[in-house]
């Protein structure tokens, strides 16, 4: 019950008023530190969902301003929604998934997402909770998740950081 009422707190509060979606490896090529640790984790967690039942529990919300790349959002085990994206998709573009991250927007606060393709349709996590939507448009994953109640856009950056749809909400 506790979980489900921060949940509930951080989609209706958002994570922050800015997100830069963050990029940590070679986009051609997903290079990983030289920590080996950190290559063994990333070497295990070869699905989505196991990505997001790792994230989900290892890692707690904390929103903050600063952008630390995955490894050390990895190594604090703390960061908000964007850090939580960022992490997924390095992990599922490591292991040749084609990943996504939708940025949501209000005038108060933005929300981040990691989305990836499994067989040609789109799942999504929220932090680490895997949503298995296969749905077939970016705008079908942001209304999957009832967030066109609280942001009035979104964008969506590919793995390169390249813009690949903007939307409004309705």
């Amino acid at each position: 019950m506790k979980i489900l009422a921060i949940i509930l707190i951080l989609i209706l509060t958002g994570c922050t008023n800015t997100i830069v979606p963050a990029v940590y490896t070679n986009v051609e090529e997903p290079s990983l530190p030289d920590d080996p640790e950190f290559v063994e984790l990333v070497q295990t967690l070869d699905t989505p969902y196991k990505i997001c039942l790792y994230l989900n529990n290892e890692f707690l919300y904390k929103g903050n301003t600063e952008f630390p790349n995955p490894y050390e959002f990895w190594l604090t085990k703390r960061g908000d929604c964007d850090d939580y994206s960022a992490f997924a998709t390095l992990v599922a573009n490591f292991h040749g998934y084609e990943t996504y991250q939708i940025i949501m927007c209000s005038k108060e606060s933005c929300h981040a997402l990691a989305v990836y393709v499994v067989d040609g349709k789109l799942n999504y996590s929220n932090f680490g909770y895997y949503r298995n939507t296969q749905v077939t448009t970016f705008k079908e994953v942001v209304l999957d998740g009832g967030y066109r109640l609280k942001y009035d856009y979104f964008i969506v950056y590919s793995y390169e950081m390249e813009i690949v749809e903007t939307g409004v909400l309705p």
